[in-house]
């Protein structure tokens, strides 16, 4: 034993680091060492075969937990990817339709081919069968026109119409998991021509432009609401048992630093989560940014506390005092403190002070 600490002390020492670190790291292989002899032979595992056995549990079982996260988060992005690329091909097409009046034209049909190819080529390895097999459905359709009829069957394309304006959500009109909209029109292509066809599809896309309008307008309007709260909240000046007329200019200095500094991190958050959610963030998301801009505030900021202000206020008297005294020597006969002078109510608020700080 050297200064005081024994060789087993030592030992169980580092393999706690050691373990904590393997823990924290997630590679049990750090811990390898256990098992290996050093001069004399002596292995730590032999020594202590619980305390061993125990740590490499925990650094396993942190490894595997940091391998699910990880597969979670790339399914997840692998997910969104997916999504991402369904709804843009979706909305290509129905681009297209909009771009041409006739899409038998040689300059439509070539895009149509090469968006196909794009299709098989490019996108194909990112989704799924039925999303793959439901775009180039739609495609085709249009490379085919033979599968539209020669003249509408009017009420089929007046129900058409109908559902097109009660469309509501963009997965009404374009839903990678249930039939939608333009599986609708499709299934009835047979009945209506191209030309009709091509009408229900731009009333639905107008329906749909016009509900996302209305949604960003919700949204902007409620951030707007939520930030204009949060500015209220930010300023505590004048309000709990801390609002005395000596801590009025230190606290409203520090309602202002945060203010500007949570216009600043909002301006950031709110561009971030609008991105995000394609311009449509739910009131859910948006709550969340606001209590995350808050505490942030608040932690950059905090209210000052007794000492702050009492050191506030000397800084204040000391810059009076000077003044005072520079025009104090200009007069003839010094000032005489009396009951309700300027002084002696100098001297009161200082009491007030002390006995605060107290």
């Amino acid at each position: 034993m050297q200064f005081g600490i024994s060789r087993d002390q030592v030992s169980e020492s580092i393999m706690r680091h050691a373990g904590r670190m393997a823990e924290r790291r997630g590679a049990p292989e750090l811990l390898e060492f256990f098992d290996e002899p050093d001069d004399d032979g002596f292995r730590l595992s032999m020594k202590y075969p619980d305390m061993t056995r125990q740590l490499k549990q925990r650094a396993e079982q942190a490894r595997q937990e940091q391998l699910n996260q990880a597969e979670a988060q790339y399914e997840a992005q692998q997910e969104k990817m997916s999504q991402e690329m369904n709804k843009q091909l979706t909305f290509t097409v129905a681009d297209l339709e909009l771009q041409y009046d006739d899409m038998s034209t040689p300059e439509a049909q070539q895009k149509l081919v090469d968006l196909r190819y794009q299709l098989r080529e490019e996108y194909a390895p990112h989704l799924d069968e039925t999303d793959l097999r439901r775009n180039l459905e739609r495609i085709d359709d249009l490379l085919d026109l033979r599968g539209f009829a020669q003249k509408s069957n009017p009420d089929i394309v007046n129900m058409l119409k109908v559902e097109a304006l009660e469309i509501s959500d963009v997965r009404d009109f374009h839903d990678p998991n249930e039939e939608d909209f333009l599986d609708r029109v499709r299934d009835y292509r047979g009945s209506i021509t191209m030309s009709d066809y091509r009408e229900i599809h731009r009333k639905a896309r107008q329906q749909l432009q016009s509900i996302q309008n209305e949604d960003v307008k919700n949204v902007k309007d409620y951030a707007k609401r939520q930030k204009a709260h949060l500015g209220n909240i930010l300023r505590v000046a004048g309000e709990g048992a801390i609002d005395l007329p000596i801590t009025k200019g230190p606290m409203q200095e520090a309602d202002d630093r945060r203010e500007q500094f949570a216009h600043r991190v909002w301006r950031q958050k709110y561009e971030e989560l609008m991105d995000e959610h394609d311009g449509r963030p739910t009131i859910a998301a948006i709550n969340n940014m606001v209590d995350e801009v808050e505490r942030k505030a608040f932690e950059a900021v905090p209210a000052p506390t007794m000492d702050e202000v009492i050191e506030h206020m000397q800084t204040d008297r000391a810059v009076t005092s000077g003044a005072q005294v520079g025009q104090t020597q200009q007069q003839e006969t010094p000032q005489r403190s009396r009951p309700g002078s300027p002084v002696q109510q100098q001297k009161n608020l200082d009491q007030r002070l002390l006995d605060l700080a107290d």
